[in-house]
C-alpha cells in the first residue's frame, strides 16, 4: 500500500522520546535545499536495518458457569423427558487471541477433570463447553458437587480465568450417588430418618387363649424378643435388598440392573439411619395382638408411610383374627423366621412410598401406582405374574395367594429405581 502526503507549508514533529521509522524497503529523503540530521548527545549513527515487530496484545479470557439443573447420563423423569445431562460453561475472549487453552475442574484444589479446548478465540468471540460431570477416570460423584466449592479454570491465556460454583440437590437432601462408567455400576447412599416406636402387647401375654398356647406349644412373649437396633438394621436391609437392582439379586430375571442410554447399570443401595434423612416410619414391635372392631376396621397395626402417619410394625408371636379357627379361639402363631422375612419386605415397600412421592407424586404413591384406592383397598389392576419380576410397590387382591417364590421375584421396578436416581438431580448455582 502506498501513502502520499502533500503539504503546502512546513511539517514539524516533536516527540518526548525516541522516534523510530521502519520500512521493508528504502527510505528516500529529497529536499530542494538542505537535509540536516543532528544528534545532540551521541551524534548521528548508522547500522544494520531493524525488523519492525508490532507490540504484542495480551490475550484475556473469561469463563462463566451457566446456572441450571443437572443430572448425569440423561436419566429420564416420569414424563419421559431428559434432564440436562451436561453442565455448560461460556468461555469468551475479551482481547487478543486465545489458543491452546486448557479447561479444568478442581475440587478442594485437586483437579478432577481437564480437557483441551480445540477452538481459537479472537477478541469478542466466545464458545460453549459442556461437561458431563465425570472425572477423567470416568467417575461421577454427586458429593463432589454438594460438598464444598468447585472451580472451573481455563489456562493458556495471559490472564488467570476461573469461576467458582456451588451445587445443591434440587429435590431431596437424603441421597448421594456415585457412578462408575468403567464398570457400569451406580452406588446409592440413602439416608433414612427411621425411629423407635416402642413395643406393644408384651404385657398382654395373659390375654392369649390357653387353647392356642396348648395347640401351638408356644409360650407368649412377655419381653421384646428382638431389639430395636436389630429391627432398624432389618428395615434398612429391606430397602438395600429390594431397591437394589443387580445381576445377583432379583433383577437378574429381567436385565440385571437399569437401562440408561443403551447401557445396563447395576444399582447398589446402601442405606443409613439419619435424623435429617428421608421421612420414614417409626418401628413398633407388636405381639399378643387382639384388636377390637374399630382397631381392625381402621388397620391399627397396619404399616403405612405418608405424611399424616408413618408406622412400621414387626409382628410375631400370637395374633388374633376373628373366624380363624375354633381350635385356637381364633388365635394363630407367627414364628420369627416368617416375621423377619415379611418385615424386611414390608419395610422396603413402606420406605418406597416416599421415593414414589418424590418421583411421580403423592397420588401415585398412596394408590400404589394405580393398583389400590386411596383407602388402600386393592382394585384388581395388578395380579402376581406367573413368572418374572413382582413389583414391590403394587397391590394385588387380598384373595390372591403369594406365589411360593414370591421373595425370589419381588423387587422395585426398574422405572422406580430410575426415579430414585432422578431424585439426585442437582441445581448448579
Amino acid at each position: 500500500m502506498t501513502k502520499t502526503r502533500i503539504v503546502g507549508g512546513k511539517i514539524t514533529e516533536t516527540t518526548g522520546g525516541d522516534y523510530n521509522i521502519y520500512t521493508k524497503e528504502s527510505i528516500v529523503y529529497s529536499a530542494a535545499t538542505t537535509i540536516t540530521e543532528t544528534g545532540v548527545e551521541k551524534g548521528v549513527s548508522y547500522g544494520d536495518p531493524e525488523t519492525y515487530t508490532p507490540a504484542k496484545i495480551e490475550s484475556e479470557i473469561e469463563v462463566k458457569i451457566l446456572k441450571d439443573t443437572f443430572l448425569p447420563l440423561g436419566i429420564l423423569n416420569f414424563k419421559g423427558e431428559i434432564e440436562n445431562k451436561t453442565i455448560k460453561f461460556e468461555i469468551s475472549c475479551k482481547k487478543g487471541k486465545a489458543e491452546n487453552l486448557l479447561f479444568s475442574i478442581k475440587h478442594n484444589q485437586t483437579t478432577v477433570y481437564n480437557k483441551e479446548i480445540d477452538v481459537v478465540l479472537n477478541a469478542g468471540e466466545k464458545t460453549i463447553l459442556e461437561w458431563d460431570g465425570f472425572s477423567n477416570s470416568k467417575i461421577y460423584d454427586s458429593k463432589f458437587f454438594t460438598d464444598g466449592e468447585l472451580i472451573a479454570e481455563v489456562t493458556g491465556a495471559d490472564n488467570e480465568a476461573f469461576d467458582t460454583f456451588k451445587s445443591k440437590y434440587d429435590l431431596v437432601k437424603w441421597i448421594d450417588i456415585k457412578i462408575d462408567n468403567n464398570t457400569k455400576t451406580i452406588d446409592v447412599a440413602l439416608r433414612v430418618d427411621i425411629k423407635d416406636g416402642g413395643a406393644k402387647g408384651i404385657n398382654d401375654a395373659d390375654k392369649v387363649s390357653a387353647k392356642a398356647v396348648a395347640f401351638y406349644s408356644k409360650t407368649p412373649y412377655e419381653d421384646q424378643n428382638i431389639s430395636y437396633e436389630e429391627l432398624e438394621n432389618m428395615a434398612l436391609e429391606g430397602i438395600n435388598t429390594y431397591w437394589s437392582r443387580t445381576k445377583s439379586n432379583n433383577a437378574k430375571i429381567k436385565n440385571g440392573g437399569v437401562s440408561i442410554n443403551g447401557n445396563v447399570y447395576e444399582v447398589c443401595i446402601q442405606s443409613y439411619p439419619d435424623q435429617d434423612g428421608m421421612p420414614a416410619p417409626e418401628i413398633t414391635y407388636w405381639t399378643n395382638t387382639r384388636l377390637n372392631f374399630l382397631q381392625e376396621r381402621f388397620g391399627a397395626n397396619r404399616s403405612r408411610n405418608w405424611f399424616l402417619s408413618r408406622k412400621l410394625f414387626y409382628i410375631e408371636g400370637y395374633y388374633h383374627e376373628d373366624g380363624y379357627s375354633q381350635l385356637t379361639d381364633d388365635w394363630f402363631y407367627i414364628d420369627s423366621i416368617y416375621a423377619m422375612k415379611n418385615f424386611i419386605e414390608t419395610a422396603a415397600h413402606e420406605l418406597g412410598h416416599e421415593i414414589l412421592k418424590e418421583y411421580i407424586g403423592f397420588g401415585k404413591s398412596i394408590t400404589h401406582k394405580g393398583s389400590s384406592s386411596i383407602t388402600q383397598n386393592p382394585n384388581g389392576n395388578y395380579s402376581y405374574p406367573i413368572e418374572g419380576e413382582i413389583d414391590i410397590m403394587k397391590y394385588t387382591e387380598i384373595t390372591e395367594t403369594k406365589p411360593y417364590d414370591f421373595y425370589d421375584r419381588v423387587i422395585a421396578d426398574e422405572n422406580d429405581v430410575l426415579g430414585l436416581l432422578w431424585c439426585s438431580k442437582l441445581n448448579i448455582k
